[in-house]
């Protein structure tokens, strides 16, 4: 079954997602770019199998990730530089079509082969890839056209946190007259288009990239949670006893702040000083009855009754973990999954 999407491979549940690359280990620009910056173990097999000329045209190769989406890197040019042929299109199609099922492939997202970077016609590359992947059996294949004017997605939330200026803004010492750019600019319609901003150069685009989508990938399922903390009164054991369930020790909660907290849909982004992030859903956040639109982005999250404005120590914070866990050993306890899948 073949089917076209105007979205990209990466916002497809596909089993298995296609790279277009070249033969020299270069992933510079376009496609090839944003899946090294995605998938960067994949980028460093790929440059090794460069170097000992294991990546040819008319050969695709696949790469198995721990967790899917498997890849398949489809070399469409022998060099960067030069473009691709069609004749390269066709025999690696031939070999996808001849290897698919030996690699266990069911389903798969093609971008449009050669038809960017490689300047080939879309019209003359699309009769190749209906010709190649229309019958394949036991496989869904889906030909992304990448239209989509405004980004959906993981790549969605990334220009949602780029509109959040100060979640990178030190990270990223740029001059006034760049950040005003920036600043003018946003929001951005897809990512694509920060490089087009004036002063913003290859690489603070691909620091920005992958320090951005590192934030979207915190998601840690399968943690669960006594339901015993809703039912603590006070707040600042609640919110205690809550950070400590998501591994948080107590100086790391004590430095906790307000701007730590950031609403990403109806889910919850931590933003932790170790930078071991996390992702909580909105439901189970809701519990917890903290209202963030109320609170200044500055102030300590877990307030010191006696000096406002400042943070609990972590001995404090100690104190606050103890008598929580007093408490609930006093309740029935329930477990409940605190991460939405």
């Amino acid at each position: 079954m073949l089917e076209y999407r105007q979205t990209t491979v990466f916002n497809l549940n596909a089993q298995t997602i296609v790279n277009t690359v070249n033969c020299v280990g270069v992933m510079g620009a376009g496609l090839a770019l944003e899946f090294k910056l995605r998938f960067p173990q994949m980028y460093a097999e790929y440059v090794s199998q460069c170097r000992k000329k294991g990546i040819t045209v008319g050969k695709v190769n696949f790469y198995r990730n721990d967790d899917e989406p498997h890849i398949i890197n489809f070399p469409t040019k022998n060099h960067w530089k030069y473009p691709s042929q069609l004749e390269w299109i066709e025999t690696g199609l031939q070999d996808f079509a001849a290897k698919y099922q030996e690699w266990g492939i069911t389903s798969i997202a093609f971008p449009r082969l050669g038809c960017d970077r490689g300047g080939l016609n879309w019209s003359q590359v699309k009769l190749l890839m209906e010709k190649y992947l229309s019958n394949l059996p036991q496989l869904t294949v889906y030909i992304c056209l990448d239209n989509e004017t405004t980004a959906q997605g993981v790549e969605k939330q990334m220009l949602d946190l780029l509109t959040q200026t100060e979640l990178w803004v030190e990270k990223f010492p740029l001059s006034y007259p760049v950040m005003e750019k920036i600043t003018k600019s946003l929001p951005l319609r897809r990512f694509r288009d920060f490089k087009n901003i004036s002063g913003i150069g290859q690489d603070t685009y691909q620091e920005m990239f992958k320090f951005l989508y590192n934030l979207t990938q915190t998601a840690q399922p399968g943690t669960v949670i006594d339901e015993g903390i809703f039912q603590i009164t006070d707040l600042r054991i609640r919110l205690v006893m809550l950070f400590k369930y998501l591994g948080f020790n107590a100086e790391e909660i004590s430095q906790l702040e307000v701007r730590n907290l950031l609403q990403q849909g109806k889910e919850l982004l931590i933003l932790a000083p170790n930078q071991q992030n996390v992702v909580i859903s909105g439901k189970v956040w809701q519990k917890m009855g903290v209202n963030l639109t109320e609170l200044s982005p500055e102030e300590p999250l877990i307030l010191n009754k006696q000096k406002r404005g400042k943070h609990l120590k972590s001995g404090t914070i100690k104190t606050l973990i103890t008598t929580g866990n007093k408490l609930l050993q006093q309740k029935d306890i329930q477990q409940l999954s605190l991460f939405s899948l």
